[in-house]
């Protein structure tokens, strides 16, 4: 083989192999070389010869030829000499150049071979890197390196160019490195950049460039990754410039060299892969297509409860339950054969003897046409997510604080009901009075109780039927009895049962009342939303109804209700309008000699159709719907123009009292607003208004209640305890809250004189009225036997029917010209 033409002829150090071995020349090349080597010594020699050749062949042949040698023999010497001497110069000449020409062959075969020589060692010692499996990073090092030391690169340098940023990433560099490339400099501009963007341009290698100023240089791209391509840029020998082979040898370095990033890339993600399978929390198995267990991961190993490896080999289907195991792997075979892919819930088999929800995918995994295929099976234990699940429903359809159901339950349960058409009894259960039992033992205490009152409904509870907790303190039943009879007995019970023995809480003993409503499906109603509203209706009748008692629904409530919706309409068109909206007044009088002590205030309202309705057919509405300040305040206004008028007319009225309603009893804000209405009025004796309030209202017993009573107090009007006697209020009240007056109620009044109980009753009202020093008055006197035992007992004041009937403003001006024309003394 002629080596190339051109190639460097300057001499070669004879380098040294990585095993020890120097590198010489073929022995064959080395022989012509030295025999080329006297070349010019041949053509100095041929001159020589050619001279004294014809020095001495030309006298001898003169001599041959005529026996005598002339004198002209010196002239013939000189022809002779040119025409035997110029073919012999002409012969050694010639064999000289060839001789030369050989030697310089020979030594271009030689360097060409070291070269050569160093090629093959750059390359194996690239593949021996590559054998090894060495990281990217040694290898990145390790061949810059190589491409310096063996193929007398002046730099070599390996980056990855990210297109994207216009960046080049020095991964490694060797030999004369220009400023600003050490490995993990980012460059944006400069040689390697430069070069870097040539080999993009030129896909595979880049050709060398270079000048007679500017050593040449090469760049190849290597390979695409996940970080950006690998590019590898060289500053190159100017004799290489001349090496026809220099790029085919290059490119298969560079063909070497991304062949190994790939494996690298490709070890690293089977790696990557492989440390993934082992730290799932998944459990990973490898199936072969006998369902033989060929590997499996941690996880695995920990949910079968197994040691690392003691299940390979083992058929994975035995792990099932048995009684799951034909039907699980029936449906995983035809799903794998149908579509490749099995994905569902099954069960798995411990050591233990426990059974694990498991929840997953099989997939079939085939390679080329000669491999095996296998199964790859990826599950989750889904124990604790069912648990949590589990734990997640019960929450959603029970109570957190008794554990019975609660109101989304009694929905669904309901719907299920109805929707089969099964006849059943709805009840609710109403705790009286629970807020006051709360604010007073705190929330402890009525979490208690609840849960007692829960037990004790269970307690009553037949088997299939339904107790729910529902609200704060509601509760309800829902039971398979049909007859309104029994479903109203079934009520009865429960108000008996939960009332009838105290709850211990704390060593303290607790007593409750429950109000009760019941209601039938479908006798009332055919969904949800009705039977509420029906079983809410009848639950209002027991609670105005006195609670502690139970209450079936009946079609006139759904009337009344509705009646009572038609009012609210009606009572805010009438507070607008201010026209239908009347005050009436009761005088109160002295028992002893009839003298006008005062007069409660009494509201009317004249509605277009129904007539005059009284109070308690109006007012209960309106403290339903949230409506009382409105006609609170109407009334305070209408009253305290009412007594300013009296007082310009001179009337002598005594006091007016208004009822005093639990929304503004505990209204901070309300003794102001009754200091401002009374100044709009021009009222000058603001004492000449009294506050009536309902014994039960008092059972909120707070603060914010005392300070309201206590300003109304202290800006000079009377308070006035009305329907003192019912058992809601406790003594400490008439006390504590200040009254100056209680109204005893005319449930006892009304049995005097024969009903001894009351009779005491009355005594002890006014025994303790003497005691207090507060003035007592009778209401609901509507006789004369009554009238006359109360001036007996030495009551001050009485109220009713008998004494002077409740009449309308106008009328009771006329009453009072006609029955006290010159009295003026109207205050007990």
């Amino acid at each position: 083989m002629n080596p190339p033409v051109g190639v460097d002829t300057a001499p070669d150090v004879d380098s040294t192999t990585d095993v020890g071995q120097r590198v010489t020349a073929d022995p064959a090349a080395m022989a012509a070389m030295a025999a080329g080597l006297p070349g010019s010594w041949l053509i100095l020699f041929g001159f020589a010869a050619a001279l004294i050749g014809a020095e001495l062949i030309a006298p001898f042949v003169f001599i041959t030829l005529t026996g005598y040698l002339p004198d002209a023999v010196y002239v013939t010497t000189a022809v002779a000499t040119t025409l035997v001497g110029l073919p012999l110069l002409y012969f050694f000449v010639r064999l000289g150049v060839r001789a030369r020409a050989e030697a310089a062959r020979a030594n271009q075969t030689e360097r060409y071979l070291l070269r050569l020589t160093r090629y093959d060692r750059a390359i194996s010692a690239i593949n021996q890197l590559i054998a090894r499996r060495t990281d990217l990073d040694t290898l990145w090092r390790d061949t810059c390196k190589l491409l310096v030391d063996e193929m007398r690169m002046g730099v070599a340098c390996i980056g990855l160019w990210r297109p994207e940023a216009g960046e080049l990433h020095v991964q490694a560099v060797s030999g004369d490195v220009p400023p600003g490339m050490a490995p993990g400099a980012r460059l944006v501009g400069g040689w390697a950049v430069d070069l870097a963007r040539r080999a993009l341009d030129e896909p595979g290698a880049a050709k060398p460039s270079g000048s007679a100023s500017a050593p040449p240089d090469a760049a190849f791209t290597l390979c695409r990754g996940r970080e950006g391509v690998a590019v590898l840029m060289v500053r190159l020998p100017p004799s290489y410039l001349d090496d026809p082979r220099f790029l085919d040898l290059f490119e298969g370095i560079r063909h070497d060299i991304a062949y190994a990033m790939e494996n690298a890339e490709r070890d690293l993600s089977l790696e990557l892969n492989r440390r993934a399978v082992q730290s799932s929390a998944d459990a990973i198995v490898v199936l072969d297509r006998r369902w033989r267990i060929v590997s499996s991961n941690p996880a695995f190993d920990r949910i079968s409860g197994s040691l690392p490896g003691a299940l390979l080999g083992q058929r994975a289907y035995l792990l099932l339950p048995a009684s799951r195991r034909r039907t699980t792997l029936r449906s995983m075979t035809r799903a794998l054969q149908a579509h490749g892919r099995w994905r569902g819930e099954t069960w798995l088999s411990v050591n233990d003897g426990e059974v694990r929800p498991l929840a997953g995918s099989v997939a079939s995994v085939t390679g080329d046409a000669s491999a095996e295929a296998y199964y790859v099976a990826v599950f989750q234990d889904v124990g604790e997510q069912r648990e949590l699940e589990r734990q997640v429903r019960h929450l959603a359809y029970h109570d957190a604080l008794t554990g019975l159901a609660n109101r989304h339950r009694v929905d669904e349960y309901l719907r299920g009901l109805f929707a089969r058409g099964t006849r059943i009894g709805l009840l609710f259960i109403d705790i009286d009075h629970f807020k006051r039992i709360n604010d007073a033992q705190g929330h402890s205490i009525g979490d208690r109780l609840l849960q007692a009152v829960a037990r004790r409904l269970q307690g009553l509870a037949h088997h299939g039927e339904l107790v729910a907790r529902i609200g704060g303190d509601e509760f309800a039943v829902i039971t398979y009895d049909t007859e309104r009879g029994a479903v109203g007995s079934l009520g009865e019970r429960l108000v008996e049962v939960l009332g009838s023995r105290p709850y211990a809480a704390d060593g303290a003993e607790i007593r409750v009342t429950a109000s009760v409503a019941a209601t039938l499906f479908p006798d009332d109603g055919d969904c949800i939303e009705v039977l509420r509203q029906n079983v809410d209706r009848a639950l209002r009748h027991a609670k105005t109804g006195g609670r502690n008692r139970c209450v079936v629904f009946e079609g006139w409530m759904r009337e009344r209700a509705e009646q009572q919706l038609s009012i609210e309409r009606d009572l805010r068109a009438a507070l607008v309008a201010q026209d239908q909206l009347e005050m009436h007044y009761q005088p109160v009088l002295a028992c002893d000699d009839g003298r006008l002590l005062g007069a409660e205030a009494l509201i009317r309202w004249r509605h277009p159709t129904l007539g005059l309705l009284v109070a308690d057919q109006f007012m209960p509405t309106a403290e339903a719907v949230g409506m009382m300040r409105e006609v609170d305040n109407w009334v305070l206004d209408a009253v305290l123009r009412q007594i300013h008028e009296w007082e310009r007319l001179g009337l002598e009225t005594g006091w007016i009292a208004i009822n005093l309603s639990a929304a503004h009893c505990s209204d901070q804000t309300y003794p102001a607003r009754v200091a401002s209405a009374i100044e709009r009025s021009g009222l000058r004796n603001r004492a000449r208004l009294s506050f009536e309030i309902l014994e039960n209202v008092l059972l909120d017993d707070s603060p914010a209640q005392h300070q309201v009573l206590a300003a109304l107090r202290r800006h000079g009007h009377r308070l006035i305890l009305d329907d003192w006697g019912r058992g809601y209020a406790r003594l400490h009240y008439l006390s504590q809250v200040g009254v100056d007056a209680v109204k005893i109620d005319k449930s006892f009044v009304q049995q005097l004189p024969g009903d001894a109980r009351s009779l005491a009753a009355v005594k002890t009202v006014l025994q303790l009225g003497r005691e207090l020093g507060i003035d007592v008055i009778a209401e609901g006197v509507e006789n004369a036997a009554q009238r006359d035992c109360l001036r007996e007992l030495g009551c001050p004041g009485l109220q009713g029917y008998f004494v002077a009937t409740v009449m309308h403003a106008g009328d009771l001006a006329e009453w009072l010209a006609d029955a006290y024309p010159r009295s003026r003394d109207g205050v007990v």
